[in-house]
């Protein structure tokens, strides 16, 4: 099935589903619902912002539109490949979100550049903030802006998360 899009705010909901789910917002990319293995394609020029995940384990992939990803009861992985799929002018928002079961994947996204990935155990170019009782998750870079000092290069709201949710390399969490 190849979906297209005419404009105006899309969602692909997929909340009933049972199985397993990798859905790629990415326009041109090829989605995996309802059992089946790349069964569902967006056409080049569909730009899907809104996403509803099922029951099964779930991997979503956000494009650069300002996307609203809610999480089914499944076991969630919301990854990211590019710093401007999610900046703090065009914020994602991740909803339903469950620490320690749900993860946020920042593995793909370009390497920080002037700088070693770790310092002293812990990914120095990332942080979790909370703001009037919203989260954020923040990620810089370069060397310069290891201080966090100005905007961060990609930025998602995701309510509950901890350190621990949130893979910088396949093998390392935040925290």
């Amino acid at each position: 099935m190849t979906i297209g899009d005419t404009g105006g705010h899309d969602t692909l909901d997929a909340a009933g589903d049972t199985h397993d789910q990798m859905i790629d917002l990415h326009p041109g990319a090829r989605s995996s619902v309802g059992g089946f293995k790349g069964n569902v394609t967006l056409s080049s020029q569909t730009l899907i912002e809104d996403v509803n995940t099922g029951l099964g384990t779930n991997t979503v992939m956000p494009n650069a539109s300002i996307n609203t990803v809610t999480l089914g009861p499944g076991s969630n992985t919301v990854a990211y490949n590019h710093d401007w799929d999610s900046t703090p002018h065009a914020l994602d928002t991740i909803v339903g979100f469950k620490s320690g079961i749900d993860k946020l994947d920042l593995s793909d996204l370009p390497r920080p550049t002037g700088m070693d990935m770790y310092l002293e155990g812990r990914f120095p170019l990332a942080d979790i903030i909370t703001v009037d009782g919203a989260s954020y998750v923040r990620r810089w870079n370069t060397r310069g802006s290891a201080t966090h000092r100005g905007n961060p290069d990609f930025m998602v709201r995701v309510d509950g998360i901890q350190d621990r949710d949130v893979l910088v390399t396949k093998s390392h969490t935040l925290g």
